[in-house]
Protein backbone atom coordinates (compact mmCIF):
# COMPACT_ATOMS: atom_id res chain seq x y z
CA UNK A 1 0.00 0.00 0.00
CA UNK A 2 1.60 3.76 -0.78
CA UNK A 3 1.73 6.08 1.88
CA UNK A 4 0.08 8.68 -0.43
CA UNK A 5 -2.74 6.77 -0.31
CA UNK A 6 -3.30 7.53 3.40
CA UNK A 7 -2.02 11.01 2.76
CA UNK A 8 -4.90 11.71 0.36
CA UNK A 9 -7.47 10.16 2.58
CA UNK A 10 -7.08 12.48 5.82
CA UNK A 11 -7.20 15.52 3.60
CA UNK A 12 -10.66 14.73 2.23
CA UNK A 13 -12.06 13.00 5.26
CA UNK A 14 -11.34 16.42 6.92
CA UNK A 15 -12.97 18.39 4.12
CA UNK A 16 -16.27 16.40 4.40
CA UNK A 17 -16.19 17.19 8.53
CA UNK A 18 -15.91 20.90 7.56
CA UNK A 19 -18.10 20.99 5.04
CA UNK A 20 -20.94 19.27 6.80
CA UNK A 21 -20.44 21.02 9.98
CA UNK A 22 -20.40 24.48 7.92
CA UNK A 23 -23.78 23.11 6.37
CA UNK A 24 -24.79 22.23 10.11
CA UNK A 25 -24.13 25.74 11.21
CA UNK A 26 -25.87 27.14 8.15
CA UNK A 27 -29.08 25.33 8.58
CA UNK A 28 -29.25 25.90 12.15
CA UNK A 29 -28.98 29.63 11.80
CA UNK A 30 -31.38 29.64 9.05
CA UNK A 31 -34.08 28.32 11.61
CA UNK A 32 -33.38 30.37 14.09
CA UNK A 33 -33.40 33.51 11.95
CA UNK A 34 -36.88 31.76 10.63
CA UNK A 35 -38.04 31.30 14.23
CA UNK A 36 -37.75 34.69 14.95
CA UNK A 37 -39.37 36.04 11.86
CA UNK A 38 -36.43 37.78 10.74
CA UNK A 39 -35.46 35.48 8.02
CA UNK A 40 -35.65 37.97 4.43
CA UNK A 41 -35.89 41.35 6.99
CA UNK A 42 -33.27 42.84 5.31
CA UNK A 43 -34.09 41.44 1.63
CA UNK A 44 -37.89 43.07 2.14
CA UNK A 45 -36.36 46.32 3.64
CA UNK A 46 -34.08 46.70 0.43
CA UNK A 47 -37.01 46.09 -2.21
Amino acid sequence: VEPNTDERKTPVTMIAIIVTFVCVVIFLTTIVLWKKGCFGCREAQDK
